[in-house]
């Protein structure tokens, strides 16, 4: 039987690479969850969920985690390649449904890459002074 779920080469798994995210990234939120995001040099995105244990009891927490995860996977190929991305769902995930999470991810992680090109855009237009 084929599995669904993320490739291990699409998810974000070492400590170091995480705290180089949080450490370098940019970041937007909304009422639903808290995205950072920085290049990764890639031709793929990788992605992972980070949830406080503020958010609820383990059941709440897995279940949170495994929708953000099915978002990325259900719309990644209309997310921006080459992004490393730190979801973190906030208290009002908790009753959101996967459509309006998977809307809530496209914004926010679009929003970070703008940024990236912004700022690409600024340093471009400062090399030749």
């Amino acid at each position: 039987m084929k599995r669904f779920g993320l490739p291990e080469w699409e998810r974000l798994r070492r400590r170091k690479e995480i705290d180089r995210v949080f450490a370098e990234g940019k970041g937007r939120a909304d009422d639903f969850m808290a995205v950072r995001a920085m290049r990764n040099g890639l031709e793929f995105s990788r992605i992972v969920v980070c949830v406080s244990t503020k958010l609820g009891n383990a059941v709440q927490r897995n279940r949170v985690r495994r929708t953000m995860k099915e978002c990325f996977r259900l719309s990644k190929h209309e997310l921006p390649k080459g992004l490393d991305v730190v979801v973190m769902p906030r208290r009002r995930c908790l009753g959101l449904g996967l459509e309006e999470a998977r809307k809530s991810l496209h914004k926010l992680v679009w929003k970070v890459k703008d940024e990236f090109f912004a700022e690409q855009a600024v340093d471009s237009d400062c090399g030749g002074l």
